[in-house]
């Protein structure tokens, strides 16, 4: 919120906004989908006056329903199902700009890197390739034998960019996994056609909070 606030807080009339959403509305037992539906913050209903005053009334609500968030999540990990969101949500949220209106479509991906669901029985489901995988895909030089979802399979995202932050090898696979997780990711968006998967969208995890709002704020810098 506060790199979106910083960006925007002088403008008057715009059509940003900004949404937090679940990637697996059954998280939680609903319980996730219900705090995030209050997290959309949309300017396009807000005219003719600053930024600023509608930024003054939403930061509240926005760092309480976050906190709500996070204290769920770490009751509840069952694991992000991207292949879901990007196949059956994910479609419904881009912007197309038109003669008029220019929009950038920014996802921004909390996860460190590994994509696994736990399953009713306990035991869990990978997406993401396991540490065998990784060490082959960081030595590859072609992606002819990467697997990806099947969700994703003819999906394409020309308009949008995707970012991952956060993500952090496992001490199984520490100092070589991260660079197989890129690999992996990488070739993912490029075959969904996204609009970054050539350029550095994966931070991994920082020490310090500041350091990634730091990068957080860098993405919005660009253009």
């Amino acid at each position: 919120m506060g790199s979106i606030r910083k960006e925007l807080r002088y403008k008057m009339n715009s059509k940003d906004r900004l949404l937090v959403d679940i990637a697996d509305p059954e998280q939680g037992q609903g319980q996730f989908k219900t705090i995030a539906d209050s997290l959309l913050f949309d300017l396009s209903d807000f005219k003719n006056k600053s930024n600023r005053l509608y930024f003054g009334s939403a930061r509240n609500k926005f760092e309480c329903n976050i906190k709500q968030l996070y204290d769920l999540a770490k009751k509840r990990t069952t694991g992000a199902n991207y292949a879901y969101y990007f196949s059956e949500k994910l479609p419904s949220r881009i912007k197309k700009s038109t003669l008029t209106d220019d929009y950038r479509n920014i996802l921004i991906i909390i996860t460190d890197g590994y994509l696994e669901l736990s399953r009713k029985d306990g035991g869990k489901t990978s997406i993401s390739p396991a540490h065998d995988a990784l060490i082959e895909y960081s030595l590859k030089g072609n992606s002819s034998s990467f697997q990806y979802p099947r969700q994703t399979i003819d999906l394409t995202f020309p308009d949008l960019e995707v970012y991952l932050l956060e993500v952090n090898e496992r001490k199984s696979g520490q100092g070589i996994d991260f660079k197989g997780l890129k690999k992996w990711w990488t070739e993912w968006f490029k075959s969904m056609n996204i609009k970054n998967a050539d350029e550095n969208f994966i931070f991994r995890r920082q020490d310090a909070i500041s350091f990634s709002i730091k990068e957080v704020q860098s993405i919005f810098d660009v253009n």
